[in-house]
């Protein structure tokens, strides 16, 4: 689908597109998407030779700006490979699939600032991915069954038109735009086995249902959320959870085009980024949205003259 060019308004802010509003504080969107992006992206602009700079003090910036975790990649590993058994054919056998997880989770880097956390989270994550992924695929094949799918095809993006907003929604649905895979992972604690266990919900988050009602809007069709952990997994669809019906994912994605809504707004009022930043109040003491590298922490807290 085409849209017309993006407004000066929008695009003097590197804000481009709309996605989930729910899925982290706006201080922490705008931050990234407006202040983050834009040096990220000159910086990969250095190493390809597109601009002149250098590249041994672009390739550190990226490196400071990853806000890559062990959770995060844990997750992203399970979907690779469950892609790998479910569509590309990749692994012959679930054994196969497990066998390049392993390979997949030697090759992660863990944090180095944040005093071994992340290493031993990811310690953690890599004995137990095995179980979660067997769980993940099962949970997936029997939403595609619930569902009516004959076939299942991979992640796609999208690129909605909504009415009323000016900039596009974006997002990205795991599989044949209506099954989201959602994994938990148990966590470092201070406790006789080192760890948390992680449950699952018993409905879906707010977040994760604001994301699938955008996908249903661009698919108009029926969602199903699957979650994973190394002891089961749980499936959410119209039959049991009353905001994935029809009425209620309509519900919820007019609430988040209401606030897409509000930061065009926003954006629209502001002349300039830091005339946008200087009007949103930060959240700090946020859960784990300000879970970043010490020294873009404190980048951000000087942008809003929170330290000097």
């Amino acid at each position: 689908m085409a849209f017309p060019t993006t407004p000066e308004w929008a695009a003097n802010k590197n804000y481009l597109w709309h996605s989930n509003p729910e899925s982290r504080p706006i201080c922490r969107t705008y931050f990234d998407k407006c202040i983050i992006r834009p040096k990220v992206n000159y910086c990969y602009q250095v190493l390809k030779d597109e601009l002149k700079g250098d590249k041994a003090e672009a390739s550190q910036q990226i490196d400071l700006y990853n806000n890559d975790a062990a959770k995060m990649m844990a997750g992203r590993t399970i979907q690779t490979l469950a892609d790998d058994y479910l569509i590309n054919k990749k692994a012959d056998t679930i054994e196969d699939a497990i066998g390049a997880g392993a390979e997949l989770f030697n090759e992660y880097k863990p944090r180095t600032w944040d005093d071994g956390k992340d290493e031993r989270q990811h310690e953690l994550n890599r004995d137990s991915f095995s179980s979660v992924l067997k769980n993940a695929l099962e949970g997936i094949q029997e939403a595609q069954v619930q569902l009516g799918l004959n076939t299942l095809t991979g992640e796609t993006e999208i690129m909605a038109s909504v009415p009323g907003l000016a900039l596009p929604f974006n997002g990205r649905p795991d599989y044949s735009g209506c099954i989201e895979l959602k994994t938990t992972w148990a966590s470092v604690a201070n406790t006789k086995s080192g760890k948390r266990s992680a449950s699952l919900p018993t409905q879906p988050s707010w977040s994760h249902l604001c994301q699938v009602s955008g996908y249903w809007f661009y698919t108009k069709r029926p969602q199903a959320l699957v979650y994973s952990n190394e002891t089961t997994y749980r499936i959410f669809t119209a039959e049991n959870c009353e905001r994935l019906t029809e009425e209620g994912l309509a519900a919820t994605f007019n609430w988040v085009a209401a606030k897409c809504r509000i930061r065009e707004h926003q954006l629209k009022s502001a002349e300039s980024v830091n005339d946008l930043i200087k009007n949103i109040e930060p959240d700090f003491g946020h859960m784990w949205a300000w879970d970043i590298h010490p020294e873009v922490l404190k980048e951000a807290k000087q942008l809003w003259g929170f330290i000097r």
